[in-house]
């Protein structure tokens, strides 16, 4: 048993996570969904991701 073993999901190489979700494709796939829908909403809501680091405003 490895130092790192209590990361993982019980009998998987796939980190825990609050979905508990074991299968690496499923994961990533759900992560992905997730972080987009995220994006999404940021964008929607006036967000943008363009800084003006000159100190003048936008």
């Amino acid at each position: 048993m490895s130092k790192y073993d209590i990361y993982l999901q019980e009998n998987s190489k796939v980190l825990k996570n609050k979905l508990n979700i074991e299968d690496e494709t499923a994961l990533d796939k759900a992560e992905s969904i997730m972080a987009n829908t995220k994006m999404a909403l940021l964008y929607n809501s006036g967000f943008s991701d363009v800084i003006d680091y000159s100190g003048a405003n936008a």
